[in-house]
C-alpha cells in the first residue's frame, strides 16, 4: 500500500457517494468516478477519505433517493409472472416510488428496510409483476405469510391490510400529502 493513499471499499462508496468525501477534495469528477467505477476499490489521498464534517456545498446534500421516471425504462422486464419469485431492482424502485415504506397502517419502517410482498401471495399463485408487489417490513410480511394478517389491492392500486374482522385500510404514514389534505371523500353522518 502506498503511504498516504487509502482505499474505500464498495460498501462505503456506493451508498454515501459525495456525502462521505472531504469537502476540499470532492468535485464532480471524483463523485462520477466513485459512482461509475467497476473496480471494488477506489484510490484517494489520505485527506480525501472520510470527513466527519457535514458537507457545506448544497450539491453534496442527498436530495431524493430516486427520481421516478418510467417512460423510457431500460427494457428490463417489470412483469415476470411466475418465472421468478424475487423482485428485481427495477421492481423495488417502483415499490419505493409508490409505497415509500411498509404498507401496513401506522408502520413507519422506510422502504430501504422493507421486503417485497406479493399480493396475492406467491404461495397462492401470486405473480412477480410490478403492480402486484408492495413493501412490507419483515414483521408484517411474516405475519401476512403466516395468515395472521390479510392483504388486498385496493381500487386505488395501494395495498390494504386487515386482520380479517375489519375492512382493509392503507398506510398514510409515508404519504404526508394525504395526511395534510385528508380523505377527499369522507363518509357522511349516516355512513359511520
Amino acid at each position: 500500500m502506498v503511504p498516504g493513499v487509502g482505499y474505500l471499499p464498495v460498501e462505503q462508496r456506493a451508498v454515501e457517494g459525495a456525502c462521505c468525501l472531504g469537502i476540499r477534495r470532492a468535485d464532480l469528477e471524483i463523485v462520477h468516478h466513485i459512482r461509475h467505477s467497476e473496480h471494488p476499490f477506489v484510490r484517494f489521498d489520505q485527506s480525501a477519505r472520510v470527513s466527519r464534517r457535514p458537507p457545506t456545498e448544497p450539491w453534496l446534500y442527498p436530495r431524493d433517493h430516486y427520481l421516478a421516471v418510467f417512460d423510457e425504462h431500460t427494457e428490463r422486464p417489470l412483469y415476470l409472472g411466475r418465472q421468478k419469485r424475487i423482485a428485481t431492482p427495477e421492481q423495488r424502485l417502483i415499490c419505493h416510488a409508490r409505497d415509500r415504506g411498509c404498507t401496513r397502517p401506522d408502520c413507519l419502517v422506510p422502504g430501504y428496510r422493507c421486503e417485497v410482498h406479493h399480493a396475492p401471495q406467491w404461495a397462492t399463485g401470486g405473480r412477480t409483476d410490478a403492480d402486484k408487489l408492495f413493501f412490507a417490513c419483515s414483521y408484517h410480511h411474516g405475519a401476512a405469510s403466516r395468515g395472521e394478517l390479510h392483504t388486498v389491492v385496493t381500487t386505488s392500486g395501494r395495498l390494504g391490510w386487515t386482520n380479517g374482522t375489519s375492512p382493509p385500510t392503507i398506510n398514510h404514514a409515508h404519504h404526508p400529502d394525504e395526511l395534510l389534505h385528508g380523505d377527499p371523500d369522507p363518509p357522511g353522518p349516516d355512513e359511520t
